[in-house]
């Protein structure tokens, strides 16, 4: 049974969204990868965008005869769809991502919990608090605030620096945390 040849019957639309299916996957195991790219994966995309001419889908495969390989045509990578469905996905795990780091952050720099069911609803509260802040205001309202990095702004560009500056010395004056528009809240 091992290695086994299967057959399946799509229609061209079904066909198509496989192929959609495929190039997603194939983003999320080897987009971010440089050096230690899946090998495995891309293999499989080019055995499945190889019958796109078949399927009357010729627009969305391209032969590359170097690398004896098939792969998305510029068509099919420039396709609307595709791209809305990254895009969705890489900002739902934008949020989530940073929801749950800085609740895991603050969690690790209050007291212990006992229990990991303690700790996991300790961890949840903290990432809903953080949620319900983004969800309101996205990132307008975040701010670092330790002098060693206004002072790395500083470093960054003439504008900046004048602006990170002027931030650092009132928050130093005033004792108050610097906001991103050079304002100062009280601390």
């Amino acid at each position: 049974m091992i290695n086994e040849q299967i057959t399946l019957k799509l229609s061209r639309t079904e066909y198509e969204r496989l192929l959609k299916v495929v190039y997603l996957g194939g983003w999320l195991i080897n987009s971010h990868r440089v050096d230690d790219v899946k090998a495995e994966y891309e293999d499989l995309e080019s055995k499945v965008f190889s019958y796109a001419r078949s399927a009357g889908l010729d627009g969305y495969a391209q032969y590359d005869r170097d690398a004896d390989a098939w792969f998305p045509s510029r068509e099919f990578e420039e396709d609307e769809e595709v791209w809305e469905l990254i895009d969705a996905y890489d900002d739902d795990t934008f949020w989530e991502d940073l929801c749950w780091n800085l609740a895991e952050r603050d969690l690790s720099r209050q007291s212990p919990a006992r229990n990991p069911e303690e700790r996991f609803t300790r961890l949840c509260r903290l990432r809903d608090v953080y949620s319900d802040e983004f969800a309101a205001a996205g990132l307008d309202d975040l701010c670092l605030v330790k002098s060693r990095f206004l002072k790395k702004l500083a470093a960054a560009g003439a504008a900046l620096a004048g602006a990170a500056d002027k931030a650092l010395k009132r928050a130093r004056r005033a004792n108050t945390k610097p906001r991103p528009d050079g304002e100062t809240d009280p601390g």
